[in-house]
């Protein structure tokens, strides 16, 4: 409808206001920023945005993730510390939680990264969006049907497995055949990765870039 909610933040505040504002987008109306982890690149572009998206709710993991070094928590802290005094909420997550409407947390799902990814309950289908999929993405789209209990129709987002064997990207890409429709891997998935999905999603993989817009239709069918 006409609300507006901003998943993560990117790594450069220029980088991130330059694209929002190319986008005409209006950042009065952003009324939650959900954060899967505390990586810099998930959080760092924040601050060039925050002080005039209108006071929204933020959504954090409940810490920092155990394997970062300290000059990356810090870096981090620090840009805690300017974004949490514009949002008229700082809510910190650990187990999976209702947020607004038909948008959910998974909750954490590991103790390393103590990373969520956000749910998005549509009438096609779950929407699963991810920020790295650190703790694995086949068991965060799992637990995402498990739930709601319901079937998932799109999965987008980092799926860290740039470094992965091939062969294990292939099992992984045939398992989510299985689990969804649509799916649309960036950030940290890797070219090598991402051409492995387009080989077995076929038609039904979709290409990210900023400013691409989705419809989702009332039932499952083309995005």
């Amino acid at each position: 409808g006409e609300h507006s909610f901003l998943f993560d933040g990117g790594r450069i505040e220029d980088y991130l206001k330059r694209n929002t504002e190319r986008l005409d987008i209006d950042y009065s109306k952003i009324e939650f920023i959900f954060i899967s982890h505390l990586h810099s690149d998930h959080i760092g572009g924040l601050p060039g945005i925050i002080e005039e998206c209108g006071r929204p709710v933020l959504y954090l993991p409940f810490t920092f993730p155990k394997t970062q070094t300290a000059r990356g928590r810090s870096y981090v802290a620090e840009r805690l510390d300017f974004i949490t005094q514009y949002a008229a909420d700082t809510i910190h997550i650990k187990h999976s939680v209702k947020m607004r409407d038909c948008f959910y947390s998974t909750g954490m799902m590991e103790e390393q990264t103590f990373e969520q990814a956000l749910i998005i309950n549509t009438t096609s289908g779950l929407i699963v969006i991810t920020g790295c999929s650190h703790p694995g993405i086949i068991g965060i789209v799992k637990k995402a049907k498990a739930l709601l209990q319901r079937e998932v129709c799109f999965i987008m987002g980092g799926f860290h497995l740039a470094i992965m064997d091939p062969r294990q990207v292939k099992e992984i890409a045939c398992e989510l055949r299985n689990l969804t429709q649509f799916i649309a891997p960036c950030h940290c998935t890797g070219e090598m990765a991402q051409q492995i999905f387009k080989e077995i999603f076929k038609e039904d993989y979709l290409e990210i870039k900023a400013g691409l817009r989705f419809k989702i239709p009332r039932r499952s069918g083309q995005l």
